[in-house]
């Protein structure tokens, strides 16, 4: 919503779209980081990842890709 001079505009279904998009993705990134973060050392290493870059990924803010 947008304030113009005095009234409340509601932006189009058009214009929000974008931003629900953002949204989701950061949400899909805060999960996906918890995810990398919960796995134990064994599992990162059955799966090829080193643990210390996967807790640096993990560290991430979720609007950093």
């Amino acid at each position: 919503m947008f304030a113009t001079a005095g009234r409340i505009a509601i932006a189009s279904p058009a214009r929000r779209a974008p931003i629900l998009t953002t949204v989701a993705l950061w949400a899909d990134r805060v999960g996906q980081r918890r995810a990398l973060a919960a796995l134990t050392v064994e599992a990162l290493k059955d799966i090829g990842i080193d643990p210390a870059d996967a807790m640096q990924e993990a560290a991430k803010p979720f609007w950093v890709a």
